[in-house]
């Protein structure tokens, strides 16, 4: 029995026809229908991670393995910083 939210549904779209022909000349390419690749932009762009999250994990996991050569020990305090 298939899920209510995995059952298709068709939608109609107003896209310029160059458009069109340009996104179903790139889905040949990739050996899909152009239903599939739009379903598969849509769920890049809404699913899972937004834009702001995926970028905010990537810099923590960049701030995680950078040497700033203080060996996890802070040598100073505020204070010092605004002496």
């Amino acid at each position: 029995m298939k899920d209510k939210d995995s059952t298709p549904q068709n939608l109609t779209l107003a896209l310029p026809k160059s458009l069109i022909k340009k996104a179903k000349i790139f889905a040949i390419t990739e050996n899909k229908s152009l239903s599939l690749l739009v379903k598969e932009v849509l769920e890049r762009l809404i699913g899972g991670k937004g834009v702001f999250e995926t970028a905010m994990s990537r810099q923590k996991a960049k701030m995680e393995t950078t040497n700033l050569g203080v060996k996890g020990k802070i040598s100073w305090t505020r204070e010092d910083l605004y002496e």
